[in-house]
């Protein structure tokens, strides 16, 4: 078992097997998905869900990037 940080899995479920995810994987929507106001929304979700887990959290930096880098 690894003592490195994967905000990836830790936070967001996505498996090893499964990373780097893809956009659609960290919004957690339909691949290819077109409907703006969905993609909106779940950036607007996984968002505001990223600034809730890092509150105080020691991990702020990794926060900081999936917020700004990928999501």
């Amino acid at each position: 078992m690894s003592d490195v940080f994967n905000p990836y899995s830790e936070w967001l479920g996505i498996p090893l097997d499964e990373q780097p995810p893809n956009h659609y994987r960290l919004l957690v929507i339909t691949l290819f998905e077109k409907n703006s106001a969905v993609i909106e929304a779940a950036a607007n979700r996984q968002m505001n869900y990223l600034q809730e887990i890092s509150a105080g959290e020691e991990h702020i930096d990794e926060a900081q990037r999936l917020s700004l880098i990928h999501i």
